[in-house]
């Protein structure tokens, strides 16, 4: 991002709390935030619902949760003669291919122990 967008300021404040995904995933459970939905779900991360850059067992993933989107997308491949994935047309993907976790599992250490402690002072 630094490198694509330098005319902006950019701010990472976990990366500077030198917290992990996991570690903020489990400090959200513990203050009681809710995750957005794609989480829930069982996706990796929140990006557009069909995003390009999604593999295999994303677009399962999308198939199951947003059947509508899938479709879209399987369908502009086909008018531009193009794929997402690897050659592979969406229409044709194997609903069985791909690998991902089911769900983001929180976990805290030290640096997310004093995190959680600045948050609710």
């Amino acid at each position: 991002m630094l490198q694509t967008t330098p005319e902006h300021e950019h701010v990472f404040p976990l990366i500077g709390a030198m917290l992990t995904k996991d570690e903020v995933h489990g400090l959200l459970e513990r203050l009681g935030i809710k995750r957005p939905l794609m989480y829930e779900l069982g996706f990796r991360n929140i990006n557009c619902v069909g995003c390009v850059k999604g593999g295999m067992g994303y677009w399962n993933m999308i198939r199951k949760h947003s059947p509508d989107r899938f479709n879209e997308m399987a369908a502009l491949e086909r008018e531009i003669g193009a794929t997402c994935i690897k050659g592979v047309y969406l229409d044709e993907l194997d609903p069985e291919r791909g690998r991902i976790e089911d769900e983001v599992m929180g976990e805290c250490g030290i640096l997310c122990e004093i995190a959680y402690a600045n948050v609710v002072e």
